[in-house]
């Protein structure tokens, strides 16, 4: 397994396929917060090939955080 960041296209392929997907944690909120003026970053776990895991980390001054979402 491996930590990493991932291409918009494997985060949305992810969060289409998962139960707990919301605005809040979507490629379309990530560009939103880049206007904002944060960090924004496409995250996730992989095995191999698959992303098993996946998130939007916003980072803000000395903070970062992920919001509810797959």
């Amino acid at each position: 397994m491996r930590f990493q960041t991932i291409t918009p296209e494997e985060f949305t392929d992810f969060a289409s396929q998962s139960k707990y997907s919301n605005f809040m944690q979507s490629t379309e909120r990530a560009i939103l917060r880049r206007k904002m003026g944060y960090f924004a970053y496409l995250v996730g776990v992989k095995e191999g090939t698959k992303v098993i895991a996946a998130g939007l980390l916003v980072e803000k001054g000395h903070e970062a955080w992920l919001q509810n979402g797959p």
